[in-house]
């Protein structure tokens, strides 16, 4: 019989607890699989035990999780056959939303047991850290390097809007420029490369123009002055998106640099994940993911 791994991190805010951890686990092995289950204790854990998995020989690997505990187990099955399921716990579950996952959890790990495996590519930084929708440099890196790991357990991603909110009016914003595989250097006050639509807390786009299965990252400049275009940008934001809008400039690729005046963070799936100046690589078909459908 086929084998499985299903992992948590026991320390995360939507950590599930030892009945619906359990109730998980027979959901997957109703799906034809041999379960066993595995623990992180402390950071980057997820990414061994998803290797140790390949090496071991599992035929898949179940993360329940918010996005960070994905980004860790998709850092360890990059570029293998091995395929990721997700059972999303997280505050955002941005990428579980982008999968058209359900809400319900169990109905997540049922799809985990029995769904339909299709890769995707997957970003780079640096050359290390993976990133499966989103990353970014600029107030909201700084938010993310800055946040209070207690607030964030007690209110989610209330605690990301008051790190940014309380950065913005602290803070001059960021001098960035953003240098294309074609050679262009665009100026910015913030930069989103992007492998999917939503951001944030999950209810927020950015743009309609890119997809987990796109072959290339959606980049977004914002042009400085930042503060001048807020109204303008909140507007777009409650219309749906940012992508084409006045002092934003948009555009495709595989390869792009972010550099800055003084060194700044770089978030990558809502975590910090390196400095400027920072490379980021698309890498095509990168990861198998299990999607909601029929074998």
């Amino acid at each position: 019989m086929a084998r499985a791994i299903v992992m948590y991190n026991p320390a995360a805010r939507g950590a599930p607890d030892p009945g619906l951890f359990g109730a998980i686990t027979h959901c997957v092995e109703l799906g034809g699989f041999t379960v066993e289950t595995a623990r992180s204790r402390s950071r980057g854990d997820l990414t061994r035990i998803a290797a140790q998995a390949v090496a071991d020989g599992a035929e898949r690997v179940v993360v329940c999780g918010g996005d960070g505990s994905i980004r860790e187990a998709a850092s360890g099955l990059a570029g293998t056959d091995v395929p990721l399921a997700v059972v999303p716990l997280g505050t955002a579950n941005i990428l579980a939303r982008e999968m058209d996952l359900p809400r319900s959890p169990l109905a997540c790990a049922g799809i985990a047991g029995g769904g339909t495996e299709a890769r995707i590519g997957l970003g780079r930084l640096n050359g290390s850290e993976v990133f499966t929708f989103c990353a970014s440099c600029g107030p909201d890196s700084l938010a993310v390097s800055d946040i209070d790991l207690k607030m964030k357990r007690q209110t989610g991603a209330w605690a990301y809007l008051y790190a940014g909110l309380r950065g913005m009016l602290s803070r001059p914003a960021p001098r960035l420029v953003v240098e294309s595989a074609d050679g262009r250097r665009i100026p910015g006050s913030q930069v989103f490369v992007l492998r999917a639509t939503r951001y944030g807390a999950g209810f927020i786009r950015l743009t309609t123009h890119v997809g987990l299965r796109s072959p290339a990252f959606r980049v977004l400049v914002i042009r400085p002055p930042l503060a001048l275009r807020m109204p303008h940008l909140l507007a777009g934001l409650i219309r749906g998106e940012i992508d084409g809008k006045r002092g934003v400039e948009s555009f495709d690729g595989t390869e792009v640099r972010i550099l800055s005046e003084e060194p700044m963070p770089i978030q990558v799936d809502g975590d910090r994940g390196g400095m400027t100046p920072g490379s980021l690589v698309f890498e095509p078909h990168a990861l198998s993911l299990v999607f909601p459908g029929e074998d």
